[in-house]
């Protein structure tokens, strides 16, 4: 939710492009060093990666919160990455920009892995039982639908779709 709140406090400090503000770079790494947490934290780096047999061990409102983070942080890395393209092309510029596309495509195939774990998770609702249609709490056994869960999965997908990550 940190990343979320200040995805938008990001968005609001938007200056001109010809001047960085000192704030809004110190905003930028933390939306990063956030998502890179997300993308190293036990769940998402040992469990997500493996695949199925791993995912009855995950906590699907941690994966959908953990998605819509890092649809923001690839939106903000691929941001600041086309910006810092356009500046002088000095030797730190070009690193600063190759770390930004790594970091991205970090976020990418983390995200990935979310999605094919919410595809997975929906799935495993009884046909016309409860939480049909939409995302519980997570397990092999879902007898609730979570609007907070199903909100930051839907919210994540539009916001990939919007940066046509994944999603064409």
């Amino acid at each position: 939710w940190q990343v979320l709140a200040f995805a938008k406090y990001y968005d609001a400090l938007d200056c001109d492009r010809t001047t960085t503000t000192t704030l809004k770079k110190e905003v930028k790494k933390y939306i990063l060093d956030m998502c890179h947490g997300i993308c190293e934290s036990r769940s998402w780096k040992h469990q997500l990666r493996r695949g199925k047999p791993f995912y009855v061990n995950l906590e699907t409102v941690e994966i959908a919160c953990g998605l819509d983070a890092l649809a923001e942080g690839i939106r903000i890395a691929r941001e600041e990455r086309q910006w810092e393209e356009g500046d002088d092309d000095d030797d730190d510029d070009r690193s600063d920009t190759d770390a930004l596309a790594t970091l991205a495509k970090s976020f990418e195939m983390h995200a990935r892995n979310a999605l094919y774990f919410l595809e997975w998770s929906v799935d495993q609702a009884v046909p016309d039982g409860l939480g049909e249609g939409g995302l519980g709490y997570g397990g092999t056994q879902v007898f609730e639908q979570r609007l907070d869960v199903t909100g930051h999965a839907i919210s994540a997908l539009v916001k990939l779709r919007n940066i046509s990550v994944l999603l064409p």
